[in-house]
C-alpha cells in the first residue's frame, strides 16, 4: 500500500523526487523486480526527473553482505564462495562489485581491512560488530 501511495504522490506532488526514491526503496524491499521498476521509470519520465538507482550506501550492509565480507576475509575465492552460497561465480563477482561501489573500496583486501578496522561498522545496521573469525581461531 505504501508503494502505491508513494507513486500517486510522485505523480501529483510538487517534488516527485523524494516520493520516487521512497517508492524505489519499497520496490527493492518487497523484491518486486523489473515490472515495478519500469512503472516507476515511466512515472519519472512523465515528471522529467531521474529515477533513483539501486540501494544507497546509507541503507547499510545486509546480513548477506556481512556474510560475504566474512567469506572474503577467510580467503575464499569467488568459486569457493559461490559453492558455499549455492550461486554462480558471476553472482559473487557482481555482489562484490556492488559492495566495492557502496563502500568506496577498490579491492577485496581494502574491503576486508575496512571491515576489520571498524570503518564499515556504521553501515552494518547492527548485524555483527566484526567479521566472523576464520575457522580455527576461536
Amino acid at each position: 500500500m505504501m508503494l502505491y501511495c508513494c507513486q500517486i504522490v510522485a505523480e501529483v506532488g510538487d517534488d516527485p523526487q523524494p516520493w520516487l526514491a521512497e517508492a524505489a526503496r519499497h520496490t527493492h524491499l518487497l523484491s518486486l523486480g523489473r515490472p515495478a521498476r519500469v512503472r516507476l521509470g515511466r512515472s519519472a519520465q512523465r515528471r522529467n526527473v531521474p529515477l533513483p538507482r539501486g540501494r544507497s550506501a546509507r541503507e547499510g550492509l545486509s546480513e548477506a553482505d556481512v556474510q560475504l565480507i566474512g567469506m572474503v576475509g577467510e580467503g575464499g575465492t569467488n568459486r569457493q564462495i559461490a559453492a558455499r552460497l549455492a550461486c554462480s561465480e558471476k553472482t559473487v563477482e557482481q555482489r562484490l562489485a556492488r559492495l566495492f561501489q557502496r563502500t568506496g573500496r577498490r579491492s577485496r583486501v581494502e574491503l576486508v581491512a575496512a571491515w576489520l578496522d571498524g570503518s564499515l561498522e556504521d553501515l552494518a545496521r547492527g548485524t555483527h560488530s566484526r567479521a566472523p573469525a576464520p575457522h580455527g581461531d576461536e
